[in-house]
């Protein structure tokens, strides 16, 4: 509601396990965004973010990403 009141639009989707990986849904959301960030509760090493930014850089999905691990 905060970004909304600035003008940002943002998704969250809850991608609670990583295997296997929905693809589809991955593609289907990037499509058209400006960015796509990846938050874990974890090392960023290996993780969801990693396998979202593969799925990405094999189907040539150009978008702004960022991994974000705690």
């Amino acid at each position: 509601e905060a970004l909304a009141k600035e003008g940002i639009s943002v998704e969250v989707i809850d991608m609670f396990c990583i295997k296997p990986l929905d693809e589809e849904l991955i593609l289907r959301e990037a499509a058209g965004k400006k960015a796509v960030v990846t938050f874990e509760n974890h090392s960023i090493i290996g993780g969801l973010g990693s396998a979202v930014a593969e799925v990405l850089a094999e189907q040539n999905i150009s978008v702004k990403f960022k991994r974000h691990g705690v």
